[in-house]
């Protein structure tokens, strides 16, 4: 029932990124206006026997943007997306390769796809200046990541139980020092989920 969603609109621009030509790809400003009131917190550090209480979502969709310190003597940074029980959506970084990447071996239909659907999704992207950005835009059925300002983006459907709006974040092998954390609503059309079995 569902070949696929559209994405966020994009602006494409050409940066030079490592002395190199790239396209970057992020989102569009007009973006900013559907936001709502933000939360916000700085200097946050998560440790890996500590539990660390981040503000959650109150909607279906919302935008995350944190900034990690690359210096974390974390092997990885993982935050939990679109949680409620025992289903969940991960956005992590690897600080020991340099890598971003999204699991979703745990949303509420990993088990009944075939193995590409659970198959990790990753990429190589730097710190710059000493920062490593996330912009991560939660919807319904997806979550986009933009890390860098667009140097690398990582787009994925995922599907997760009714009110699954759960956040949180684990650090492992070491702590993670996360500079800021900013979460805002998504101000979008509500969606009416059908019973299935009303059918």
């Amino acid at each position: 029932w569902h070949g696929g969603v559209n994405s966020i609109v994009r602006r494409i621009s050409l940066r030079s990124v490592d002395g190199k030509p790239q396209l970057v790809s992020q989102p569009i400003g007009a973006l900013d206006k559907l936001e709502g009131a933000e939360e916000r917190r700085a200097d946050v550090k998560v440790t890996t026997s500590s539990t660390v209480t981040l503000p959650q979502p109150t909607t279906d969709a919302y935008r995350l943007r944190v900034e990690l310190d690359p210096a974390s003597n974390a092997k990885e940074v993982r935050f939990r997306l679109k949680e409620k029980g025992e289903h969940f959506v991960i956005v992590g970084y690897n600080f020991s390769d340099s890598t971003v990447f999204v699991k979703r071996e745990k949303d509420a239909i990993a088990e009944a796809m075939p193995g590409v659907y659970r198959k990790v999704m990753k990429s190589m992207v730097k710190a710059r200046n000493g920062i490593v950005k996330l912009d991560i835009i939660v919807d319904t059925t997806s979550i986009e990541v933009f890390v860098n300002n667009g140097e690398t983006v990582l787009s994925n459907l995922v599907f997760a139980p009714a009110g699954a709006n759960g956040l949180s974040v684990e650090s492992i092998g070491g702590n993670t020092d996360i500079r800021s954390f900013r979460l805002t609503p998504l101000k979008v059309a509500p969606v009416k989920r059908r019973d299935v079995d009303a059918q």
